[in-house]
């Protein structure tokens, strides 16, 4: 289901996949998973805001040999056009997985990532620059040393012309 109004959009959609389902030459179809995804986004003079969330759990037939996955994202995202020539973004992301039901001697799983990205860009005749830096923060309530951090900032120039395009990637990841 999808639609719009104006400056609106909407999404919603659910779908289950049973566990036999399967398709040759496929393997991005995932069986045994049902879910549904929420959408809406806003365009405004200048500003666009776009917020998400997605829900979706596996073992739909409580097989005991295997733990019930629950995994879960909610995203929103800003971004500020006003000025052409020097578009801005922000983002906010959340993932969760947490199983149920495990079997004997199966560790349970309780993993929340919250990452953090910003970028700006620069455009100006055949140049552009682009910034981008992103934070992100793996918390694992289940193991002691599954806790991680990560920093990554890439710096983007660019020149575009008829004839030539140059475009290299600097980054920093830690």
């Amino acid at each position: 289901l999808s639609g719009g109004y104006s400056r609106y959009r909407y999404q919603a959609s659910y779908e289950r996949v049973g566990r036999d389902y399967r398709v040759i030459g496929n393997d991005g179809v995932l069986p045994d998973r049902e879910g549904g995804l929420l959408r809406v986004e806003a365009d405004f003079d200048g500003h666009g805001v776009y917020a998400a969330y997605t829900r979706y759990r596996d073992n739909l037939e409580d097989d005991p040999l295997f733990a019930r996955l629950v995994s879960a994202s909610a995203e929103l995202d800003y971004r500020f056009n006003r000025n052409p020539y020097l578009p801005l973004g922000l983002n906010y992301r959340r993932d969760t997985q947490r199983s149920q039901d495990e079997p004997v001697n199966t560790p349970q799983i309780q993993v929340a990532t919250d990452t953090i990205t910003g970028n700006l860009s620069y455009q100006r005749g055949a140049w552009g620059y682009g910034l981008q830096g992103s934070f992100s923060r793996r918390d694992d309530r289940e193991q002691d040393s599954g806790d991680s951090n990560t920093l990554g900032i890439s710096l983007f120039p660019s020149y575009n012309s008829q004839l030539l395009s140059v475009a290299p990637s600097f980054g920093y990841n830690r």
